[in-house]
């Protein structure tokens, strides 16, 4: 075996780990591989941003319009989430 097979399986394995990290070991509020991979056919809407008074570092809000026309709003937050549409 040369030096060539060595690097591709160095590769191949680092390819998967790094993967695998990005998959399962992510515990920010940011895609890994897996979500962007099955979400690559997904219509892509463009953002509205807008300032929203809060204390903390981990707080997201996201808003859109579902399949009923209706405007719903989902929020993260370092102590919960939940969910409106009106």
């Amino acid at each position: 075996m040369t030096w060539k097979y060595y690097v591709g399986i160095f590769v191949v394995f680092f390819l998967i780990g790094y993967g695998m990290s990005q998959c399962t070991m992510s515990n920010k509020a940011n895609a890994g591989f897996l979500e962007k991979f099955s979400s690559i056919n997904w219509e892509i809407v463009e953002p509205k941003y807008y300032k929203v008074e809060a204390a903390g570092y981990d707080f997201r809000v996201y808003e859109w319009k579902n399949k009923a026309n209706k405007n719903c709003t989902v929020y993260f937050a370092e102590n919960g989430s939940g969910i409106d549409c009106e």
